[in-house]
């Protein structure tokens, strides 16, 4: 049983307040009152996932009647703003596509949340979720499950499981995607999401190793991360001798304290 000091929680979130958000923060108040919202002696990491940077993207897909109508009524009127660039913006572009304007927009974003896995430690879980856990959460562990050397058929699997929730829990997920604008294709997972992240990161990068390098979460730093998890892929450049991976799991090995000494933190 893991220490409960050492189970982390990255949280990934979205701004602008999304109308779901903006409900989720009514349930919270009611809750409150009971419940507490967060759970004791856990630490808890908010990320902003996608970027500002990613919201100016979308915000320049709308014409400019449009830009002017949303600005002014995120001004006196959040959630009708969030509609407008949802059903304008979001919804046409569609997950897979979304997927990638955040890997593009949102490269500090996404180099953080792979950087605070690297303080966790083999005997510590870690929980990564978002609103729905499957666009933002998808990409992070996508990404995770590839510096793992995780077949694609693999990860295509455990991403669509997602879609093989309770039908109640679908419902809702229903009729928070259709109160903000979006199609309800965005309540289920993307049958392209997986392979195009892939595929984009082969064209793009040659591979999600170029794409983290530029990113700034370079090799030592994924090698700390197959350490945490305890796992060590099948790319022969980058996996160490058997007597080795031994020592990783009780111990900081060489490498994480090169990693430690020579790489900047995020």
């Amino acid at each position: 049983m893991p220490h409960p000091h050492k189970i982390k929680d990255k949280t990934h979130t979205n701004t602008p307040p999304r109308t779901e958000h903006l409900n989720a923060k009514k349930k919270h108040a009611t809750l409150k009152k009971t419940l507490p919202l967060k759970i004791p002696n856990l630490t808890y990491n908010r990320i902003i996932l996608p970027s500002r940077r990613f919201e100016l993207f979308l915000l320049w897909q709308l014409s400019w009647f449009n830009i002017f109508k949303f600005l002014l009524l995120y001004l006196t009127n959040p959630p009708p703003a969030i509609t407008l660039i949802s059903s304008l913006a979001l919804g046409p572009r569609g997950l897979t596509n979304l997927a990638l304007d955040t890997l593009t927009h949102s490269p500090a974003e996404i180099s953080r949340s792979l950087s605070l896995l690297l303080s966790s430690s083999p005997s510590s879980p870690t929980i990564i979720h978002c609103t729905q856990g499957k666009d933002r959460t998808g990409l992070v562990v996508i990404l995770v499950l590839l510096v793992l050397s995780v077949p694609g058929p693999a990860i295509e699997h455990d991403y669509h499981l997602t879609s093989t929730t309770d039908p109640l829990i679908r419902n809702i997920r229903l009729s928070e995607v259709r109160e903000v604008g979006l199609p309800d294709s965005f309540a289920d997972t993307h049958l392209e999401m997986v392979q195009g992240v892939i595929a984009w990161l082969d064209e793009k990068y040659g591979g999600v190793e170029g794409y983290l390098d530029e990113i700034n979460f370079g090799h030592l730093k994924r090698q700390r991360l197959r350490e945490v998890l305890g796992y060590y892929g099948l790319r022969e450049d980058e996996k160490p001798n058997m007597s080795e991976s031994i020592g990783m799991l009780d111990s900081p090995s060489e490498t994480s304290i090169q990693m430690e000494k020579s790489e900047t933190s995020i």
